[in-house]
């Protein structure tokens, strides 16, 4: 385990509901006020994903869930996302605790790093559509899954299967 968070540099606050102490939300920003239904649980050092890992690192597999702060890690891991250095990618997205504009931005990073995207509630319904995906959210309190493959990847498999049949 490294002993930072990924993000842009700076120091971070942890926080959760009363209830919950194993569900750490992340806010870098210092004006941010708690409601009387979390309390902070603690600070955490933040590094760029690039600036501890590199830009040569190969990822076959990428596992993100930091509760809402996906866009705040993966801004800072673009170009490996870009190169084709992470090949596959779970996360997770959900309105609620990114923000309408946060979630479609970081769908969008992802789609424009080159990566083939699948939304799946959390039920199994997969999701045909990143605008069909937001317009649930708008009518529902909905979370999703959110599965990737780089084209770079995602072509090779193809030519593979093809070559197979």
């Amino acid at each position: 385990l490294l002993p930072y968070g990924g993000g842009e540099k700076g120091i971070c606050r942890l926080y959760s509901s009363y209830s919950n102490i194993g569900d750490a939300h992340t806010t870098c920003d210092p004006t941010f006020e708690l409601t009387g239904r979390y309390q902070e649980r603690g600070r955490m050092q933040m590094a760029p994903v690039e600036g501890v890992l590199g830009t040569d690192i190969k990822i076959f597999f990428l596992k993100i869930d930091v509760e809402g702060f996906e866009l705040n890690v993966m801004k800072t891991a673009a170009n490996l996302l870009r190169n084709g250095n992470v090949a596959f990618l779970s996360s997770e997205v959900a309105r609620h605790m990114m923000g309408d504009h946060n979630v479609r931005e970081y769908l969008d990073l992802l789609l424009d790093a080159g990566f083939e995207l699948r939304l799946e509630d959390f039920q199994g319904e997969q999701i045909q559509s990143q605008e069909r995906a937001f317009e649930l959210m708008n009518i529902e309190h909905r979370e999703y899954n959110v599965f990737g493959i780089h084209k770079t990847w995602a072509d090779v498999i193809r030519a593979n299967r093809v070559a197979v049949q």
